[in-house]
């Protein structure tokens, strides 16, 4: 796809003008193939995993919410937001992830699951606890280690 029909695209998702939805829904799984990319990507785990572990320890299984719960979750959401943004911007450059997000709920169903719960950790404050709160009893060695039961075999007959 060239620079100018990506810019053309984005022009006619974000504007909502009339166009064909498959246009739209191209468009659409473009972003999210351009955000998968992102987030698989080691240098954004780094960051969101280095983030998870400086802060895990703030954070408690209880439904009381501490005071200091939320500038972490701003921090977050300001540091995931601006990573996401900058790639996407140098794959289309008018793009805006807060117009994005606005028309993200309302596909649901049309994005991974574990994708769908890690953009919404951006708008919805228990979405990021739940994260955090998972990421810290991983870290603790709270969760089942279920590794031990898997094994890999080739489908391909030889």
């Amino acid at each position: 796809m060239s620079a100018e029909q990506k810019e053309e695209l984005l022009d006619e998702f974000l504007c909502n003008k009339p166009t064909p939805s498959n246009t739209q829904d191209k468009f659409f799984d473009s972003v999210i193939g351009f955000i998968e990319d992102i987030v698989v990507h080691p240098d954004f785990q780094h960051k969101q995993t280095n983030f998870l572990d400086k802060y895990c320890h703030e954070f408690e299984h209880c439904e009381e919410n501490k005071l200091i719960y939320t500038p972490i979750f701003n921090e977050y959401v300001s540091m995931i937001e601006k990573h996401i943004e900058s790639e996407l911007v140098l794959r289309l450059p008018k793009f805006d992830m807060s117009e994005f997000m606005k028309i993200l709920p309302a596909r649901r169903n049309e994005v991974s699951e574990e994708l769908f719960e890690m953009l919404l950790s951006l708008t919805d404050f228990l979405i990021f606890k739940e994260l955090i709160l998972d990421h810290k009893s991983y870290r603790d060695g709270k969760v089942a280690d279920l590794s031990f039961g898997l094994t890999v075999t080739s489908f391909r007959k030889h």
